[in-house]
C-alpha cells in the first residue's frame, strides 16, 4: 500500500467506568466518548485527515443515533474495538492467566467480533473491515478470524520501529501504531501519573511523522477524542495536525 499518515482513535462505552471516563466524570464534564467525537472530527476534517474512529459495540447499542448524525456530517470510517472491552473483567482477568488471552476461548473471540460487526451494521448500516483490539491485546487467533470475517485492515501493535504496513496471509493489511499513543505518554490521566511533558509529545510526534515519511514509510497515530478533550480540550491534537497536515 502506499505510504500515508492514518490518523484513528478508540471510542468507548460510558458504561465501561473506564479510569479516563470517571476523571470526565469527577471533573463534572458531562459529555461521553461518542459526544466529544464532533469537536475531534471537525478539527481532523478542517486539516484534511479523514479518520477512522474504532467504536466498541456498546457503545453504538447505547449511542448509535449520535454516531449516525456524525457520519452525516464529517468524513471518518467506522471501526469494531471489541463488543464489551473485555468486560465482565473479572472473566478476561482469569482467562488472562489461563490461557494469556483476555478470550477465554477462539470462539469465544469469534463471537465478539461477529457480535460486533452486526451491531455497526445494523445500527449504523456499516459493514466494518477495520478493527482494533480494546487495549491492543490480541492473541494467535486474532488475525486468522479477521480474515475469515472479511476484515481487510487490522491496528494491533504498537512498534516504533515499523515503519511499513505488513501484509497478512496476502488477504489484510496489518498498521503497526508507529507513533506516540496519547493514552500511555500524556499526562491527562488518572492512571498515568507523569507522562511526557505535552508539547514534547507534540515535537515527538511531529517528528516521528517525518521520519516515516522520509524513510517512504506509513505513519500511524493514535489520538482518543477522550484524551485529547482531557488533556487541553483538543489543542494538542490539533498542533500536531496542522504541522503534519503538509505532507498528508
Amino acid at each position: 500500500m502506499k505510504s500515508g499518515i492514518w490518523l484513528t482513535g478508540d471510542v468507548h462505552h460510558m458504561s465501561m467506568n473506564g479510569s479516563d471516563q470517571k476523571l470526565l466524570k469527577y471533573k463534572g464534564l458531562n459529555t461521553s466518548e461518542v459526544e466529544l467525537c464532533k469537536p475531534y472530527l471537525e478539527i481532523a476534517n478542517q486539516y484534511g485527515f479523514e479518520p477512522t474512529l474504532f467504536f466498541t459495540g456498546k457503545a453504538v447499542e447505547e449511542e448509535y443515533e449520535k454516531i449516525n448524525k456524525l457520519s452525516i456530517n464529517y468524513k471518518f470510517t467506522i471501526g469494531g474495538h471489541t463488543y464489551s472491552a473485555y468486560q465482565p473483567i473479572l472473566v478476561s482477568k482469569i482467562s488472562r492467566k489461563l490461557v494469556g488471552s483476555p478470550f477465554p476461548s477462539r470462539k469465544f473471540q469469534y463471537l465478539d467480533i461477529k457480535k460486533t460487526s452486526d451491531i455497526i451494521n445494523k445500527r449504523l448500516d456499516v459493514k466494518i473491515k477495520y478493527w482494533r483490539n480494546h487495549a491492543y491485546q490480541s492473541d494467535k487467533n486474532t488475525n486468522k478470524i479477521l480474515i475469515e470475517q472479511g476484515f481487510t485492515r487490522v491496528s494491533n501493535q504498537v512498534d516504533f520501529k515499523k515503519f511499513s504496513v505488513e501484509k497478512v496471509d496476502n488477504k489484510m493489511y496489518s498498521f503497526p501504531i508507529n507513533t506516540l499513543p496519547d493514552h500511555e505518554y500524556l499526562p491527562h490521566s488518572s492512571e498515568h501519573k507523569g507522562g511526557l511533558d505535552p508539547d514534547k509529545w507534540v515535537d515527538m510526534n511531529i517528528d516521528y511523522v517525518y521520519k516515516i515519511k522520509e524513510k517512504g514509510g506509513s505513519a500511524t497515530l493514535l489520538f482518543h477524542p477522550l484524551c485529547m478533550y482531557l488533556e487541553d480540550n483538543f489543542s494538542y491534537m490539533e498542533k500536531v495536525l496542522n504541522v503534519i497536515s503538509e505532507l498528508n
